[in-house]
């Protein structure tokens, strides 16, 4: 019998033969150091013998899940897209951040509220919001009106001070405007204006004069000079000292500046 070696007239004839009853197969041997566990068989042609390796392949459950290197793009996008192919989907679980021990959770985190500055020598409002009974009278009395509040402050050491001899009336402090036009013209060009004044005590001071003090490009006072140690001074029964809280009050007379002045 001619053998014929090509490997498709030898699978043909092979299964040629063993319809026919004319192959037996040999027991098969292993090979254990073959991790594919390749198994060994032959077959017996009269003097003939042929000899072929069958390898079995694992089964996907007993091999379980094997992954390959592969090289990836440099592009984020496709790394994240080559990573949830084997992940998949399903895997994919939200994880729970974990804080540092530094770190605190939103809600027992304290939230510091931001530190306001206190301007000085600023006090509350809490003098009245109109001139009192006896000094509304007293204005009307001189023909007053368009009585204004100017500003509410604690005298300082310096309004106080007869050397000084001024009362300061900070612009950061001042609740509303009381000057004409024609008045802060004459105020920006450094001259002063001639003012009436009436103290605690009912009193009328005249040949006070307000000016304005510049601390700067954007920083200012008005302040009441020259006659201002007559009300301030001591031995006088206004009350006025360090500290007391006192509000300026703006009036017009025929037109003219006025201001008038009571203790808190």
């Amino acid at each position: 019998m001619e053998l014929n070696l090509s490997p498709l007239h030898l699978l043909a004839d092979i299964a040629t033969w063993v319809s026919h009853g004319n192959l037996g197969l040999a027991p098969s041997t292993s090979e254990p150091d073959d991790e594919k566990k390749s198994i060994v068989a032959t077959t017996t042609f009269g003097p003939t013998v042929v000899g072929w390796i069958v390898r079995k392949k694992r089964s996907p459950r007993a091999r379980g899940p094997t992954f390959r290197a592969q090289k990836l793009n440099s592009d984020p996008v496709v790394q994240n897209n080559v990573q949830e192919t084997w992940r998949g989907p399903q895997n994919c679980k939200k994880r729970s951040r974990a804080f540092d021990s530094t770190e605190t959770h939103d809600s027992d985190r304290v939230f510091k509220k931001p530190k306001q500055t206190q301007k000085k020598n600023v006090v509350d409002l809490m003098g009245p919001r109109e001139l009192p009974t006896i000094f509304m009278d007293k204005v009307i009395e001189m023909g007053g009106r368009d009585v204004r509040l100017v500003v509410q402050k604690k005298l300082s050491a310096t309004d106080m001070n007869p050397s000084q001899s001024r009362l300061s009336i900070p612009k950061s402090q001042i609740l509303q405007g009381f000057l004409s036009d024609q008045e802060i013209r004459t105020l920006d060009s450094k001259d002063g204006i001639r003012v009436f004044l009436i103290d605690p005590c009912l009193e009328l001071h005249q040949g006070l004069q307000l000016k304005k003090w510049c601390y700067g490009s954007k920083t200012f006072s008005y302040v009441l000079t020259e006659r201002w140690n007559a009300v301030a001074h001591p031995h006088k029964p206004n009350g006025l000292e360090k500290d007391a809280v006192v509000q300026l009050w703006s009036f017009r007379q025929d037109g003219n500046l006025r201001f008038c002045l009571t203790k808190v």
